[in-house]
Formats: structure tokens, sequence, C-alpha cells
């Protein structure tokens, strides 16, 4: 396992070093301590996390050492919650989100230091109001105005020196504050029931359960009609007139409460960051003793209309309730109301001084991470200025950021020119894959990209491409600038932020009136690195099927190799002899194989990115270089991707320097693609010439010359398609002749209904489906909608189809991954830089021979050096390169 801490001295001294700690699984404190200890370059001896000190028996992986933990040297950190406390929650203002402890007596709130409660809202005065909590069930509450420049209302009605009670529930409103106070459970009252609480998984994280959304009520037009005043000099006017008043009047307050109810219930869509922050923190310290709560945690999961709806903050809004008489009809204002923007709808521009910027900034993009999980939202951060990393390093413990479609680095931020241009890569790759012509009803997972400095990044073509292209694709922007100006101009709703101090915003969008003096909702940097260490252990447990498939599985302990040297090699050679059976995976029974000779000839693998279509065709590429010599397979390598001459060899590239590779090509351009397809072309006319009609099988059955089966491997055929024109017509004229002849085709596609994949693969009758995107995808593969469903946690689950048709699922062998560690290995602990986490994520590799691939610590490394080796000694001679 491997669980990111921070280690500090006590009291928070310091800026504290991040730490990554690998451990096998069951592994105790006592046995990383001294590591964290010379790590993190502290001293003690002692080490706790909040209030908890830590035994050396104390359970790694377990609360409190969970991904995120902040563990502090030599004394205690700030303490846990109590719990059964009355709170008062900032819902909304300059200084949102926080959640403060009352006590019984008396607490003073403004911007002093002795204040009690210190808010940072710059309309607050020094010592603005006075909360009383008086003893009780519960406690009761009363708060009182010390005299403040700006005043204090309750639920809009002033708040004088003569304290008042404040109820459960109602908002109090402070300068630009709005506070709530919420009083708990009665001391012998149950707390709600909870039968699928969060469950830590004791390798670091807590597990949620994914359950069906309860939709809150929606937000519906309501009209109310008044009576026309009666016309005068009628019989009874007068007794009519007061009548149709008392009516009009009852039907005015009926309109009124509407319209709070309808505020009522936008509070309840657009929950406050208070309420957010408890959710994260309620969900993370199910274990400790919390009570348990209903969870708001990531619960805009599938496609709700409100998916990627952010708040901004409050203000009054036209409402949904509207009141017509004579006269016309009039629609009344919402007072107080949040302020809500739908990002899956338009590019969301901020602009305005940088602290308060950011302090908008962060509460956006907490919503985010707090109202959406991983699974349905994936998060990017790029910095036109270096200098500006430090602003969002909280971003860090957000498991929104990790890579899951196989992005080279640590996390999806964008800190430095490379780092940028990389994330700008992976987007438009994205972009450019997704299927316009089979457009699905729902996009599986969104994104979110937060560009700050937006003016500056969009000086590329690429981003500016990536803002007018993106959306349609599932990818969305949030853009900062100091300047509104600077604000690029696919920002279709521009907030600008006001006020003599900075905490107002003006709110302008498509076909809608300016908002103006909206009270914005701004965290502060220890809020944010508060709440994101709290969501960096949760992980979800998504419904699906049970499956007794695993998680994972090593390609060599499927092919029998616990030791891998060359005289094993050499005795797979000889029993398996020219064999067309590769391994694929595993299932429930065992290995995975296909032949083919009986199965195929030829096979296509489909699925989305990072969904292990490049892990299966290498696994089937060394599985059937470890059943034949280099005589009896040769093997052709077309790489659709770039080669990046930074990066250690894997996949494909590591498979080129195998003794049995004819043919690679890994910088794919016109000329060379053209080469390639004519090498591949003239021998298969070769064998044509030679097999006059008699088939490969009987030619080699014979015993005559000497022949290699030849395996004709493409990974991502949609960019050599899209690129090089031709391209699929060569390869669909290789399926049609190469099966007599011994070439067999197996080719990678992410996007399987395009006309391209289809043409080179409708004759395959292997076809294999990883995660795909959509249920077009997955019947273009499998011609059913099975691999829409799989999910994305357990890369490489796959599902086959046969030629009778059968469909079955299995697991991916892995063969690119790190060499597994024996469980006798000490635990490791290496620091970490913010900084560093958009770079290439790297692997140590050995120095390379001229010629040859680095030796790095991957099986795939130790499986070529193998064979290179077993070739060496056996003699045998390889067959000519093609080109």
């Amino acid at each position: 396992m491997q669980i990111r801490l921070t280690v500090l001295g006590s009291r928070g001294e310091g800026p504290g070093a991040d730490v990554l700690v690998t451990a096998p699984t069951g592994t105790t404190f006592g046995a990383v301590a001294g590591a964290l200890r010379s790590t993190s370059g502290t001293d003690g001896q002692r080490f706790w996390v909040g209030d908890t000190r830590l035994a050396d028996n104390t359970p790694l992986g377990r609360p409190p050492l969970v991904d995120g933990a902040l563990v502090t040297v030599g004394g205690p950190g700030p303490a846990s919650p109590a719990i059964g406390s009355p709170e008062l929650r900032v819902v909304g203002g300059p200084d949102a989100g926080g959640v403060h402890l009352l006590r019984q007596g008396t607490v003073r709130i403004g911007r002093a230091p002795e204040a009690e409660i210190r808010l940072g809202d710059p309309d607050l005065s020094r010592l603005h109001a006075e909360l009383t909590i008086t003893p009780g069930a519960g406690g009761r509450l009363a708060v009182a105005d010390l005299g403040s420049t700006n005043g204090t209302s309750l639920d809009g009605m002033p708040v004088g020196r003569d304290a008042v009670r404040l109820a459960p529930g109602s908002l109090l409103r402070l300068g630009e504050t709005t506070v709530a106070a919420v009083l708990p459970l009665p001391y012998d009252a149950d707390p709600p029931a909870a039968p699928d609480a969060p469950r830590p998984d004791g390798l670091g994280h807590v597990v949620l359960p994914r359950q069906p959304r309860q939709p809150s009520a929606p937000v519906e037009p309501v009209r109310i009609d008044l009576p026309d005043e009666p016309a005068a000099r009628r019989l009874g006017f007068a007794g009519r007139r007061r009548a149709v008043a008392a009516e009009r009047a009852a039907l005015e307050d009926q309109a009124r409460l509407a319209v709070v109810e309808e505020v009522r219930r936008r509070r309840v869509q657009s929950p406050d960051l208070a309420a957010l922050l408890l959710a994260a923190l309620d969900a993370g310290a199910a274990e400790r003793g919390r009570p348990a709560v209903p969870v708001r945690m990531w619960e805009r999961h599938g496609d709700p209309g409100d998916r990627l709806a952010v708040r901004l903050g409050t203000g009054d809004i036209p409402s949904e309730v509207t009141v017509a008489d004579q006269e016309g009809v009039r629609r009344l204002t919402a007072f107080d109301a949040p302020v809500t923007v739908p990002l899956r709808d338009a590019v969301l521009g901020l602009a305005g001084p940088r602290p308060r910027l950011l302090g908008l900034a962060r509460s956006v993009v907490a919503q985010l991470a707090a109202l959406h999980g991983p699974h349905d939202l994936e998060l990017v951060l790029l910095c036109a200025d270096p200098a500006a990393a430090p602003d969002w390093a909280w971003l860090r413990w957000l498991p929104h950021l990790r890579p899951a479609d196989g992005q080279d680095c640590r996390l999806l931020v964008g800190l430095t020119r490379d780092q940028v241009l990389a994330r700008t890569g992976e987007l438009l790759d994205r972009v450019d894959r997704f299927d316009k012509s089979e457009r699905p009803a729902r996009i599986r997972r969104r994104t979110v990209v937060v560009m700050d400095g937006a003016g500056s990044l969009t000086a590329r073509p690429e981003l500016v491409r990536l803002l007018a292209e993106g959306p349609a694709a599932g990818v969305h922007a949030l853009c900062l600038d100091d300047r509104a100006e600077e604000l690029p101009l696919q920002c279709a709703v521009i907030g600008r932020v006001t006020g003599e101090v900075g905490t107002r915003l003006s709110l302008v969008g498509p076909g809608t009136a300016r908002i103006e003096d909206i009270v914005a909702d701004a965290v502060s940097p220890a809020w944010a690195d508060r709440f994101a260490r709290a969501v960096a252990p949760l992980r979800e447990a998504v419904t699906r099927t049970v499956s007794p498939l695993p998680e994972s599985v090593r390609l060599l302990d499927l092919l029998g190799f616990d030791l891998m040297t060359p005289a094993k090699v050499l005795g797979s050679w000889r029993e398996a002899g020219r064999s067309a059976r590769g391994v694929l995976g595993a299932d429930v029974r065992g290995a995975v194989t296909v032949d083919l000779d009986t199965d195929g000839p030829h096979m296509v693998i489909g699925g989305a990115a990072g969904a292990g279509k490049t892990e299966m065709l290498t696994a089937l590429i060394t599985s059937l270089a470890v059943a034949n010599r280099p005589d009896q397979l040769g093997v052709v390598l077309l790489r659709g991707l770039p080669l990046d001459p930074e990066a250690a060899p894997d996949g494909l590239a590591g498979c080129a320097e195998l003794p049995h590779t004819i043919g690679y090509l890994d910088e794919p351009d016109a000329p060379r693609t053209a080469d390639a397809m004519t090498a591949l072309h003239a021998e298969l006319a070769r064998r044509e010439e030679l097999l006059h009609g008699t088939t490969f099988a009987a030619y080699r059955d014979a015993q005559r010359m000497p022949m290699p089966r030849i395996l004709v491997a493409v990974d991502d055929i949609d960019r050599l398609a899209r690129e090089f024109p031709g391209f699929a017509k060569g390869l669909a004229d290789l399926v049609h002749r190469g099966g007599p002849l011994g070439v067999h085709l197996a080719v990678a596609t992410g996007q399987p209904s395009l006309a391209s994949a289809v043409e080179a693969t409708a004759e395959a009758d292997l076809r294999v489906a990883l995660r795909v995107d959509d249920d077009a995808a997955s019947r273009a593969l499998i011609h059913i909608e099975d691999a829409s469903t799989l999910d994305d946690e357990y890369p490489g689950r796959a599902l086959i189809r046969g030629a009778d048709g059968a469909v079955h699922m299995f697991q991916t062998g892995r063969v690119t991954g790190r060499m597994p560690r024996t469980a006798t290995l000490r635990p490791t602990a290496v620091r970490q830089d913010w900084t560093d986490m958009g770079g290439p994520a790297g692997r140590r590799t050995a120095p390379a021979a001229p010629g040859r691939a680095p030796i790095g610590p991957t099986d795939l490394a130790l499986l070529v050096g193998t064979l290179r080796r077993a070739a060496d000694q056996s003699g045998t001679e390889a067959p000519a390169r093609l080109w």
C-alpha cells in the first residue's frame, strides 16, 4: 500500500514535509517511524495525529493513519472536533465554510484577535456581536450586536444591543458574513441509523457506499392570480371591495411564503461550504466515534440536472414565483438566495484582485470535489505562472486529480511550461477520440480544467481549441485572471469581484440580466487544506455485480515463470514449439488463452483510454514470444503514438528489443508508414509465391524451408488511419490475404465504431472489449452493450467474444508493471515535492547497452532481457527484418 502523509514539528512549526510511505499491508507505525523522522528532518520520539498519540503497534492504513493525515512530531496537533457541542457554521461570505464549536457562556464574533470567533470579513467590526449559550438540554442561544459599524440582522430583522433568541436554522448576518447555529441531538437520542456507513479498507482509504441519490424537490414556477378590483358604483361595492382586498392580501402572503420556500429549496440543492466540510469530516471519521449522519459527499453521480452546477455566493435573484393581476404579471425577488452557474453548459470566467479571486476559486473547486466523486469527475490544474503553484498546493490531496487514463504524471497538474503542454496534449487527445457521430446520451466522466492565468494560457492555440471543442466531449473549464478583459473570449459567463473590499461579485451571462451585489462565497487556504485532507482517504464503492475475478493478475505467474531464466525459456521453446497460443489474462478457471490458428486468425482489441489496450497487446506478444523461438515467430510493431524519448520503454516500445521483432514503426510519419505497408505487402507477395496455393499450416507441417509465423501488432490504429489515408485499407487487405499465409493481425482501437477501425477489423473473429465509454463502441466490438458497464476501477477488465459468439469476462495479464516486491521488504518513506507532481512519473532504469532497451524494474524489461539471452544461447538465427 501507499499512503501520503505530512510530517511536521509540534504545534505546526514550519511548512512540514509531504512523505509517500510504501509498505506491505499490515505494517504497523513503529516500522516506519524512523523513516518518517529521517525523511522529514524532524526530531522527537513521539508522533501524533491530532490529539491522538501513535503507538508503535498503530496499524498503518487505518484511521487515523490514512491518506492525507497530518502527523506531528514531539507533541499533539489540533484536537479532533468534540461531539455533541453546539456549532456556529459560516454558511456564506468572504470567510465561508468555518465550523466553530460553542461553549457555555458568552462568545464574541469579530475581526479582532481577542474575538473568540475570528472571521476574515473586512466588513466586520473588531468586536461585532456576542453570542450567549445558556445551560440546558441542547443549550439555548441568544445574540446581541456590540455597536458594530455595519450592523447585525437575524432573518432580515435588525438586531440591537438587546439580546434576541437565535433559533437553530435561522440566518444571522454580520457584515458580509452569514452564519447559522446548529444544536446537537439530545444526549439520550439515538443517532440516525447508517447500515451502509463508510468503512476503512486497511490500505489508507475510507470506502463510501454509493447509494441511489435522493433528489431534493425541484424549484418549479409558481403563478398566483390575484382577483380584479370590483367595478365602482355597483350594488354592494364597499363590501365587495373589502372582500377582494382581504383575498388579495392573503394571496400576496401566499406568494411571499412561496418565495421563502423557494429560497429554502435552493439552499438544499446548493449546500453551503460548512455543510460540505462536515460531510467530508464525518465520512472520514466514521470509525473515530462520531455519530453516523447522512452523507452528502459525492451525491451528484450519474447524470443529474445539477451536475457541475456551482454556487458562487448569495444574492437577490428573480424568483420563480410570479403574481398576476389586471395590470399584468410581475416576478418576485428571491432575497439572499444561492447564485449558481452550470459549468457543463458554459465556460466560466472569474476575475478580480488575486487574494479575493483565489478565495472564490477555492470554494468553486471544493464544491466540485465534494459533490462529485472521482468516478464522475476529473480535475486538472493549469498555471500560466509557476510562481502560482503554492496557491494550489491543497489540491494535491484530492483524489480527483489522480491520473486514471494512463497520463504520465503523479497528479493532473501543469505547474511548469512542459507540464502544461503535457496536460493540454492529453486533454486534446481525449477530445479527438470523442466519437461525435455516436454521441452518447451522457458522458461517463467529465473533466473540469482550472486555468489560472487564463489570458496567458490561451495565447496558445491548443488551449483556445480546448475551450471551444472541449465541452462537447465532456471537458469543461474554469478560467481565472486578474482582469476580466484578459479572460478568453470563450467565457460565456463572467464573474467580476467587486465592492470596496472585494467581497461582492457581479455576474453576466448569455441571455440573462446582469446580477449585481452577489455576496461571494470564499474560503481561506487553511480551510481548503483541511477540506482536501478530509477528502484524501475517501474512495467510492461503486455498485456493481459481484465478480470473483482477480483485481490484478501477473502474466509471468500465468506463464508459470516464478523464476525468469534463459534455461526456463529454452525449455518452453522446446515444449511449445511453433505455438499459436497466446495468453491474455485469467478468469475464475485460470489462464485465458487464444489460438490464432483455430480462434483467429485476426484479433481486435478495443477500449477507452487507460482501459488496458496496450497492456493486452503486450501480453499477447510476449506470451507468444515465450512459446516460440525467433525463427518460428516474427513480430511487427506499428505504434500510432509517437515515442517519448524521455520515458523508459514500455508496451510496444518495450517489445521492440525482443529477438522476434522484425519491424518496428516508432515515429509514424507519411514516408515511414508507407514504407512499412510496402514491406508488409511485399512479404505477403513473397509468401504467396512460395506457398503456390498451399496453406501455411501445410507448408510448415511438411518441414520445408522454415517460414516463421508473423504477428502484426497495431497500437492506436485510430491515429494511424486518421493521419495516413490508405492505412486502414492496407490493413484490410492484409486481413483478407494474411490468414492462409501465416500472417496475423492484432489491432488496438479506442474508437471501434469509426469507419477506419471497422474497415480494418470487420473480419476479425477474435474480439475483445475493455471498458468503453458508450454502448455503440461496445456493440461495434462484441455485438452487446456490456463493455460500457465495465468499471474503470479495475483497468484490464475485459470481455472476449470468440468465433462461436460466446462472450465471457476476464482480467488482462499485467506485464508492464513493476516487479512485485517481497513481503519482507522494509517499508520506505520518500519525500515529495508538489511542484514535481505534474512531471513524468518515471521509472528507475539501469544504464542501457548500445542498441538495447534499458532494463528497468518491470516484468517486461525482465522478459525482454531474458529472451534475448536465451536466443543468444540457442544460436537460433532470427528471421530477416522487413525494414
